[in-house]
């Protein structure tokens, strides 16, 4: 067996996870062999930086997600309350819906435009989000969305431009750490 979870594209067909089999602990081996294979292709990472040029160019009734992304990061980094992870939680539970993260919203939170969900640097700014949401809370939701992020990221590796490989090796190698963390729990207990 192998780690099937970021086979083919992702991105345009998101993996649902329904009727995962469960394998034990054998499963970290094969999960860290997919990422493996991928930090052996560049062993370069640069943490990504979301971007802090706001759109000027969007419609009154619309929300850009790299400026909300962008705001929602502010806030984390701050440490601004509570607030703050209501919104991860909102942003969070729209993508585990669909799986994908649009370019443009209107003030509902529908996507304007549907066939607008590719571009890689919202995936990994929502990446370093989620990233950071567990670093501060160890809430596992927040790390089990970044594995799905990162294996939708895995599965498009060609596609990403120079700067967004490194930033998800960069993501990799902090998925690790807290995977390692969970694993090296597991083994301890049994």
């Amino acid at each position: 067996m192998k780690y099937p979870y970021s086979d083919g594209d992702k991105i345009s067909e998101p993996n649902t996870y329904f009727y995962t089999e469960y394998i034990g602990l054998d499963f970290f081996d094969y999960f860290d062999e997919s990422r493996n294979n991928i930090l052996s292709l560049d062993n370069k990472s640069i943490k990504p930086v979301i971007s802090n040029k706001r759109s000027n160019s969007l419609k009154a009734n619309t929300l850009n997600t790299i400026d909300y992304l962008n705001e929602l990061f502010s806030l984390l980094i701050d440490k601004r309350g509570v607030d703050t992870y209501k919104k991860v939680d909102f942003l969070l539970k729209k993508f585990e819906i669909s799986k994908k993260i649009y370019n443009v919203y209107d003030l509902e939170w529908r996507p304007t435009n549907q066939s607008n969900a590719f571009s890689f640097k919202l995936y990994i700014g929502f990446a370093l989000i989620l990233d950071t949401s567990y670093k501060n809370t160890r809430k596992l939701n927040y790390l089990n969305a970044l594995l799905k992020i990162i294996d939708s990221l895995v599965s498009v590796y060609e596609d990403l431009d120079i700067l967004e490989k490194r930033n998800l090796t960069w993501l990799i190698l902090e998925e690790t750490k807290h995977i390692n963390e969970l694993k090296n729990k597991l083994v301890v207990s049994q």
